[in-house]
């Protein structure tokens, strides 16, 4: 042993050992002619020797050294002892626990069955305690109950490796460490990264043998890996992933308000209508009612969010407007848009907030909430409307304009005589006593109105800075605009001006592309766009919001008794500017096979703009006068305009809705 040195190696008695040679020679060569050689050449040294030598220590000497050397020789071919032990150890599994915010929610049990199960699997007897429990409750008692002893079961045959995760994986250095920190109040994560999570916690165990990953969870994969390309990993390495589902296996009862659509802004007295959806589990062919609150927002106030104790709150110190009763359908259909309409009186900020009542068995009542942020102004629309011709639309207009109890205007005339006394609404707005001389000189003047009508007149006519002022009026300003082109001037002389940047068309101030202007002895028709179908300027009040029978109106003069008298003129432009949104289009031009914009809208910095082609809807009048047709569609391009100051930047609004 000590030869070989094995005398400092400890081998298991049912452990397996070999000696292996790295330079051995085959055995044929060793036993017929080195070992025969070694003994021949040490026999005849010896022979030699001296002759008073006996035979007997002769033989003796050379059997010796005969063995020291080919034990030299077979040390000198690379002996190799292999020593085989087999040594058993456990595996590690990974037990991990989400503690996305999720893991919060009760469920809410709907059966005896449901209930029976719970308890079980939990240990818990009381009926009313049962009812109480969050989903991560759940989990920790069906880890801790001792009838299941899963932890224990699986401590006895395999090293456990605890981790809680949400948007990664967690260590918990033991199991008493994580049964003590794994808590309702605890679970606030705000991802499920479960594929994430997975790869975190076997890179913590690199260099072990892992047979398995235990996932307890109440929802899918939302962040991160893809639970598909994790899985395949895995597969790979013939590791297996146990989920086990935390919650009520069933869609829980829940009624939702979805998808607020409403405008941001609104004037006094006018109505105001808030379209939504409605969508409920469980409660099919039951009623309901959709309240709408309007509270006065303080300066102290912070934004409520959607927690349902808050915006009770709110509630209560907020006056009710208006309800809607409805029948609950399935959640299938959802997609049918609800209404409710009501007419704010008071000018101000309000929080308006649409509430179903949540049901005592109902999931959760977050959903149940709707908020929007409306602001009240005063009903009185301040106008400016120059012009220079006196034309029909001029004519027609201002007088619609002054009879208007909502409006405030000023009219000026460029081309009447300095003694002529320009119109105006007789108020008693100190601003609106007395005519306007001319067109304001400051900015300053020109910010006391909410709308400026601007008719054929060369800029020019109207001061040096007029443009410019126009050009910030709107644009930094919030402020709306309305172009109605002309035969002379607009929109062809306000091409090289300030006033060209608010235009949503490009102008070309090339005479003879207006040669094409002339006024048709036919009829030209109108073609509504998609934007068009929608927009409420071109959206007759008369029709109460059906689309198709304005649409009807709008395309149907092939029938004299219906549809909107036709136009003879209109001003050509080159194209229209990105952003600009056509509402109508010249339709019936023969030989042309584009339709040219008649009536287009553009938001331009903070304001916006509205642009007509024609100076011919005064033709609307016929036999119908002012209404339906003619002054409400004018009410609604001011308005529309209008809306932009009242907004200020605020435009859009995204909503995403939750998935179950």
């Amino acid at each position: 042993a000590k030869l070989l040195g094995t005398d400092r190696v400890q081998i298991p008695a049912d452990a397996d050992w070999t000696i292996t040679w790295q330079h051995m020679v085959p055995a044929w060569v060793l036993f017929l002619l080195i070992i025969p050689a070694v003994v021949a050449v040490i026999a005849l040294i010896y022979r030699r020797e001296r002759q008073d030598v006996a035979t007997g220590p002769k033989v003796v000497l050379t059997v010796f050294r005969s063995l020291l050397l080919v034990l030299t020789l077979l040390l000198l071919m690379g002996p190799v002892l292999t020593v085989e032990t087999i040594k058993k150890r456990k595996a590690f599994i990974i037990v991990m626990l989400d503690e996305s915010r999720s893991m919060q929610k009760t469920d809410l049990l709907q059966s005896d069955k449901e209930r029976e199960a719970v308890s079980k699997v939990t240990g818990v007897v009381a009926e009313q305690e049962i009812r109480l429990l969050s989903r991560a409750d759940v989990v920790k008692k069906v880890l801790e109950n001792p009838k299941l002893k899963i932890l224990d079961e699986l401590e006895n045959k395999l090293n456990v490796a605890y981790f809680t995760f949400s948007s990664t994986a967690t260590a918990r250095e033991s199991r008493a460490k994580l049964l003590e920190e794994y808590r309702k109040d605890m679970c606030v994560g705000t991802e499920t990264a479960i594929g994430d999570a997975i790869k975190t916690a076997l890179n913590s165990l690199r260099g072990q043998y892992v047979a398995g990953v235990v996932v307890f969870s109440d929802g899918k994969n939302n962040a991160g890996m893809a639970t598909k390309e994790i899985a395949a990993q895995l597969k790979q390495r013939y590791l297996p992933i146990y989920t086990v589902a935390a919650g009520v296996p069933h869609t829980p009862k829940d009624i939702a308000l979805l998808e607020l659509e409403a405008r941001d802004a609104v004037l006094a007295n006018d109505n105001f209508e808030a379209k939504f959806k409605v969508s409920s589990f469980g409660y099919e062919g039951e009623t309901g009612s959709v309240d709408l609150f309007a509270y006065p927002i303080k300066d102290k106030d912070k934004e409520p969010g959607q927690d349902p104790k808050e915006l009770d709150k709110l509630i209560e110190e907020a006056k009710k407007e208006g309800d809607l009763p409805l029948s609950l359908a399935a959640a299938t259909e959802k997609d049918k848009k609800k209404a409710i309409t009501y007419s704010p009186k008071v000018p101000g900020e309000y929080l308006l907030i649409f509430r179903i009542a949540p049901r005592p068995d109902e999931n959760t009542a977050h959903n149940n909430y709707l908020t929007h942020r409306l602001r009240v102004a005063d009903d009185k629309i301040k106008v400016l409307y120059v012009d220079h011709p006196p034309r029909f639309e001029y004519r027609y207009l201002k007088n619609s304009l002054v009879r208007d109890p909502k409006i405030l205007v000023h009219c000026i005339l460029t081309s009447a005589d300095p003694e002529f006394s320009q119109e105006h609404t007789r108020s008693d707005d100190p601003m609106f006593r007395e005519p306007l001389k001319e067109f304001p000189k400051d900015l300053k003047a020109l910010l006391e109105y909410d709308v400026v009508i601007y008719g054929d007149v060369e800029p020019s006519r109207l001061g040096p800075d007029a443009a410019k002022n126009l050009e910030t009026f709107v644009s930094e300003f919030g402020k709306g605009i309305i172009f109605i082109s002309g035969a002379m001037n607009n929109p062809r002389t306000l091409a090289n001006t300030p006033l060209a940047t608010l235009l949503p068309v490009v102008a070309d101030e090339n005479r003879d592309l207006y040669e094409h202007e002339k006024v048709y002895s036919q009829t030209f028709g109108y073609q509504l766009t998609p934007d068009g179908r929608t927009s409420p300027i071109t959206n007759f009040k008369e029709f109460k919001g059906d689309r198709e029978k304005n649409l009807e109106h709008w395309e149907a003069r092939a029938n004299p008794k219906y549809g909107l008298p036709g136009i003879r003129w209109f001003a050509r432009v080159k194209k229209l500017k990105a952003g600009a949104s056509p509402l109508v289009e010249v339709s019936g031009i023969p030989g042309e096979t584009t339709r040219p914009p008649l009536f287009v809208t553009q938001h331009v910095g903070r304001g916006r703009v509205f642009w007509s082609a024609t100076d011919e809807t005064w033709l609307w009048r016929y036999v119908a006068g002012d209404y339906p047709w003619y002054y409400p569609f004018w009410q609604q391009a001011m308005y529309w305009t209008r809306e932009g100051g009242l907004m200020g930047a605020r435009r859009y609004r995204v909503a995403v809705d939750k998935e179950r």
